[in-house]
């Protein structure tokens, strides 16, 4: 099925929720294509992720709370100390969207000039 880009996108402060088949869709959508750019099993995927955001960005979760969904917060170790907050159903979604909004607004601590 083809998808507009924006429907994947995710914001610095965004929500992934699950309570309809579309929003269900985007979830799945945004863990499918990290999966694949991480080069990852569902397995994995947590621990690529967290290692990602570490080495290859600079970035910390730094904060983890739950009621009735998850808040997460990362923040990215440079000089605006750029910040993403992430509200989720599921806190597999919420690590997966922090690593979506860093890899696609961000060059990798790695990269040469």
């Amino acid at each position: 099925m083809n998808r507009p880009a924006a429907t994947t996108s995710v914001k610095a402060d965004d929500f992934l929720c699950r309570c309809t088949p579309s929003e269900t869709e985007r979830c799945d959508a945004i863990r499918q294509e990290v999966k694949h750019r991480l080069g990852s099993t569902d397995e994995r995927l947590i621990s690529h992720i967290v290692s990602s955001l570490d080495c290859d960005y600079d970035v910390s979760i730094v904060e983890i709370n739950s009621d009735m969904w998850f808040g997460m917060k990362a923040v990215r170790a440079d000089e605006a100390k750029t910040q993403c907050y992430i509200q989720c159903d599921r806190i597999e979604d919420g690590f997966v969207a922090i690593w979506k909004y860093y890899a696609d607004n961000f060059k990798s601590i790695n990269d040469e000039d």
